[in-house]
């Protein structure tokens, strides 16, 4: 319940949020190699007896990784703490550390990436909170390891070109618009909106109609995520 309330909020597209779809990283960042495609940041921060500075000082240093990491290409990316906890029983006191997760999610080029942050720092904080208050006794006591999980992510999206099939080609009703700008979606509609005769294909029949329609913050390529969001525009 708390992660769907956590990605509503932000109206993530849930079914994105795991490990599909992805390749291994090329970066010049250091980092060390884990299964399925994915690499390990490690992000050194201060321990504190405080886990709010803590996840305030790793979110900060991800948020650095993510930056350089987004630059160039959409990833898939999750923070993990390993956090050492304490209880005093009859014995003594006891020892335990347990790992806590942030939600797998999809970042794209031109994301907001402290909305991203803003999340994570929600979805530990409370699996914190839960494991303090439903875990027998057991309170925080320190940091042992924070680091970022992350893979090259290649989505599903309007980007790029493919070659329509020849069957489908020659029947003359599908229009394979490619652009150099990411914009075959927009061009696709205004083609719907404004058709042409000659070479309806070329994108560059469609630029003096560009502003008639409203984007708003709609990024390109366009996500599956933003569909909705359009139609409501």
């Amino acid at each position: 319940l708390l992660r769907h309330e956590v990605l509503c909020r932000d109206q993530v597209d849930e079914t994105l949020c795991n490990r599909q779809d992805c390749t291994w990283l090329d970066t010049h960042l250091e980092c060390t190699a884990l299964s399925r495609c994915f690499n390990k940041f490690n992000l050194p921060v201060k321990s504190s007896l405080d886990y709010d500075e803590i996840l305030s000082n790793v979110l900060q240093t991800a948020e650095k990784f993510l930056t350089d990491l987004i630059s160039s290409h959409p990833v898939k990316a999750q923070i993990v703490l390993d956090l050492q906890f304490y209880h005093d029983s009859y014995e003594g006191r006891e020892f335990a550390s347990k790992i806590f997760r942030s939600i797998m999610e999809p970042l794209l080029i031109g994301d907001d990436l402290l909305k991203y942050l803003n999340r994570a720092r929600t979805y530990l904080k409370s699996q914190i909170e839960n494991y303090e208050r439903h875990g027998s006794g057991w309170q925080f006591l320190e940091l042992n390891n924070a680091w970022l999980e992350a893979s090259k992510y290649s989505p599903l999206s309007g980007s790029g070109a493919v070659s329509i099939p020849k069957l489908v080609k020659n029947m003359k009703s599908v229009l394979n618009i490619t652009a150099p700008d990411n914009k075959c979606f927009l061009y696709c509609l205004l083609a719907k909106l404004f058709p042409v005769s000659k070479h309806p294909e070329r994108y560059t029949k469609y630029l003096e109609h560009v502003n008639a329609i409203q984007f708003g913050d709609t990024t390109f390529p366009v996500k599956l995520a933003d569909i909705k969001k359009l139609e409501s525009l």
